[in-house]
Parts: structure tokens; C-alpha cells; sequence
């Protein structure tokens, strides 16, 4: 993924569209979203603001006006319009925590960390070149988006109860716990078995840790990175995640969702 534009230009064409992406809201998302669009930018141009900072706001912006993009577009379905525009309250919620004065440091630093791995993800899979091919694949991970969106507005909202925060924060803990899963590390252990270029492990790593296991784990999979080693796989027939790797395949190849090759994820 290409790095967020610094040019003065260009952050100002992005203020610009997003504003008046903001403008088509509904009067009462309006009024939420606004104040934390103007205050996002007016931290992105601060010269105070950290260059990490200041990507990460960037990146967030420009996630948040594509998502707001995609809520508006009558060729997009009712319901994934729906969905859009509540990823991208949920959002701007997040974010209006992290810019208040009074938020303590940890959470303003978890709150960015997490939602740049959502806002990562959002323009990822809205991306032509980089979204998944299949129809069912894009709502499957728009799915886990949604929900993740939601725990991490939950988790940062003062007025949510422990016992919501609780259950919102093990929801965002699901995502980099995959990485730990038997399975997970079985699959990568698997593929390390073959001649496996670096940048597949690591897009399967990534994706896993945005998407959890098996969902991310597929879609890294997927990636023409990796499509090489998945067509060795297929090939072994030594190897009990074979038929995994032949669907894998199939998918890559656009025969078929990779959301359905779950069921030949290996029992033992």
C-alpha cells in the first residue's frame, strides 16, 4: 500500500473531498462528523504534529472519505450503503476520541494503533487492485470491518459500560491473537515447506492480523504473492492441507471465493 500524500495539494484535495462527503450526511451524522473532520485536519497541517502522527490522521481521512464514498454511491447495494456509513461513524467516533486534550496517552495510542489497522484495511479491500476478487470474499472481510469498527468505538467511549468494553475489547483481541492459533502457525510452517517468497508470509501474517484466523489468513493466501507456492501445494499430495491449497488455488485462479475453502482447513 502506497504511503498517505504529504503534498500540501494533495491533503488539501483530500480535505476538500471529505468535507464534502460530509456535507451529504444526514443533519444528525452531520453535526458528529463535521467538528472531527475539520479538527483532523487541522492536526495533519499542525507542524507540531509528529510525522508518524500525522500519517496515521492521514490515513484515517482518507479511509473515513472513501468509506463515506462508497455509503453514497447508488451502484453499491442498500445494505452495504448502510454498512459503509456505520464503519464510518463509527470512525469518526474513534477518532474525536483520540484528538480530545483529555484522553489519556494508552488509549489515544491503542485507539490509533487499531484504527489505522482498520482504516489499512478499509482502503485495501476498496481498492481494485488490492480487494478480493470475489463478491463473497469482500463482504466477508467488510463483515469482520463492521464489527471491529464497532468494538473499537465501544472500547473507546466513555459512557460504555465496563461490561461492554470488556466484551468490545475481547472482539479487537480476536485479530492479533490469530496470529497465535495452532492453525495459523501450522499453515505458515506449511508454506515455509515450499520455495515461499517473503512477501507471501508476510501479506498472509498481515492480513491475518486484519482479519483474524481463517478469514485474513485465506485472503493473504490468495495474493499473487503467494500463488507460486500455493500451486506447489496443491501439488503435494503428501501434505494434509493439500486440498486447502488446491481451492486456494481454484481462488486465485477465480474459479471460487476463498471464504470457502475453510472447510479444508486440516481437523488435526
Amino acid at each position: 500500500m502506497e504511503p498517505p500524500p504529504t503534498d500540501p495539494e494533495e491533503l488539501a484535495e483530500l480535505r476538500q473531498e471529505t468535507e464534502d462527503q460530509v456535507s451529504k450526511l444526514p443533519k444528525d451524522l452531520k453535526s458528529v462528523a463535521r467538528p472531527t473532520t475539520i479538527n483532523s485536519f487541522a492536526t495533519i497541517n499542525n507542524p507540531s504534529t509528529t510525522p508518524e502522527d500525522r500519517a496515521t490522521h492521514t490515513r484515517t481521512m482518507q479511509a473515513f472519505n472513501e468509506t463515506l464514498k462508497r455509503s453514497q454511491d447508488p451502484k453499491v447495494s442498500r445494505r452495504d450503503r448502510v454498512a459503509y456509513e456505520r464503519i464510518a461513524m463509527n470512525m469518526v467516533k474513534v477518532q474525536a476520541i483520540i484528538l480530545h486534550p483529555d484522553t489519556e496517552q494508552e488509549k489515544r495510542e491503542f485507539c490509533m494503533k487499531e484504527l489505522e489497522f482498520i482504516s489499512n484495511e478499509l482502503l485495501t479491500v476498496q481498492d481494485p487492485e488490492t480487494r478480493p476478487k470475489k463478491s463473497k470474499d469482500r463482504e466477508e472481510i467488510q463483515k469482520v470491518v463492521d464489527e471491529n469498527s464497532k468494538a473499537l468505538a465501544t472500547v473507546a467511549d466513555p459512557n460504555a459500560s465496563p461490561n461492554e468494553q470488556n466484551e468490545a475489547q475481547a472482539r479487537l483481541d480476536r485479530l492479533p491473537d490469530s496470529l497465535e492459533n495452532p492453525q495459523y502457525l501450522e499453515l505458515t510452517k506449511e508454506i515455509k515447506r515450499y520455495q515461499v517468497p517473503e512477501a507471501c508470509v508476510n501479506i498472509v501474517g498481515y492480513r491475518t492480523r486484519q482479519a483474524g484466523w481463517p478469514s485474513g489468513s485465506l485472503w493473504g493466501l490468495s495474493d499473487p504473492s503467494c500463488a507460486a507456492t500455493v500451486a506447489e501445494g496443491a501439488r503435494d499430495s503428501s501434505s494434509q492441507w493439500s486440498a486447502l491449497f488446491e481451492c486456494v488455488k481454484q481462488s486465485i485462479e477465480c474459479r471460487n471465493p476463498f471464504a470457502t475453502c475453510a472447510v479444508h482447513i486440516p481437523k488435526d
